[in-house]
Order: structure tokens, then sequence, then C-alpha cells
């Protein structure tokens, strides 16, 4: 898989100091994280895997992110 370049993320921007400000600021990069590496991912994803692995791999990633945003991992 390519890397992708990616535009640096401003941590202090946003609400200050606060918890609030810094969990939006946490999703925040989460979200733009998991966008490029989905769109990375993507691109040979379908061409390399059968339909049987490629609903595994779904599981485990929807479980991955599920355990991740929940703070488990």
């Amino acid at each position: 898989m390519a890397a992708t370049r990616v535009s640096p993320i401003d941590l202090r921007s946003g609400q200050g100091h606060d918890n609030a400000g810094v969990g939006r600021r946490r999703a925040t990069l989460c979200s733009h994280a998991l966008t490029v590496t989905c769109r990375d991912y993507k691109k040979n994803f379908e061409e390399e895997f059968d339909q049987e692995d490629q609903e595994i791999i779904q599981s485990i990633q929807l479980l991955t992110l599920v355990c991740f945003w929940d703070g488990l991992i």
C-alpha cells in the first residue's frame, strides 16, 4: 500500500484545554486517519481477497474501531 501524504492537523486549535475540546480533536484525528487508511486500503482490497475473507476482515476492523472508540485499546 502506498503512503499518502496528509496535511498536518493543528492540535492547538479548537476549544482550548477543556476536556470536550481534547475529545473533539482526538475524534477529528481518528476520523482523518481512518479515512486516509480506508481509502488507500480499499484500492486493492476487493482484488486481493475473496468475499468470505472480506467479510471476516471487515468484522475485525469494525470490532477494532469500536474497541478503540470506547478506549479499550
